[in-house]
């Protein structure tokens, strides 16, 4: 017997299990990933989908006061605000995989979602930050205009922006903080999901 043969044909049987192992697991890895990106797709689809529906209502309602000059106006900036986070979502959603290709760097794919992904979360947290000071400006006066009021007069009253000031002082810091509860809540657990098959497949290579 030839010990070195057999010791060579040994290593050659361990390596080929390994790899096979090896593959198998990145297999498994792909296949988690591809299911954790479905998820985030739809989760974000749905998002969009209410930022959709508060468009349309502001749109209806627009097309329903043509004849309140000052109405139209406050429901146009509602109606811009969520037209730009709705299209800074969508540019994001749009080129994220429907399915993941093995045929193509999969390691690569799975790290372009995830920056799609966290870029299109955090386009929602600066739309959050610029646009709650707005929306709690914008419903009061529109309140005010609502009840016969304009938004000039209302401009001019130190009680009203006080009152509007003190609303943003505790009001924003709370709707920023729900949010981003909702969030971690909705994609906290498959982003981390995610990176952490990213890690893996880049320990394994």
């Amino acid at each position: 017997m030839d010990l070195r043969k057999e010791w060579q044909k040994l290593q050659e049987e361990k390596f080929i299990q390994s790899s096979i192992k090896k593959e198998d697991i990145m297999n498994a890895i792909y296949q988690e990933s591809n299911s954790t990106i479905s998820t985030l797709r739809k989760r974000l689809k749905a998002k969009m989908n209410w930022t959709l529906f508060f468009l349309i209502g502001f749109g209806v309602f627009i097309l329903f006061n043509l004849q309140n000059s000052e109405l139209v106006l406050l429901l146009s900036i509602f109606f811009g605000a969520y037209l730009l986070g709705f299209v800074g979502m969508w540019s994001q959603y749009r080129q994220m995989s429907t399915d993941v290709d093995f045929s193509q760097p999969t390691l690569d794919l799975m790290k372009t979602n995830d920056q799609l992904m966290r870029r299109a979360l955090n386009v929602e947290r600066v739309f959050g930050v610029i646009f709650f000071p707005i929306a709690i400006i914008g419903g009061m006066l529109l309140s005010k205009v609502m009840r016969g009021g304009t938004i000039e007069y209302a401009l001019q009253d130190s009680t009203f922006l006080m009152r509007a000031l003190t609303l943003i002082v505790i009001l924003v810091p709370l709707m920023w903080w729900a949010t981003s509860k909702m969030n971690k809540a909705a994609y906290g657990e498959l982003m981390d999901r995610l990176r952490n098959n990213i890690r893996r497949l880049e320990d394994l290579r």
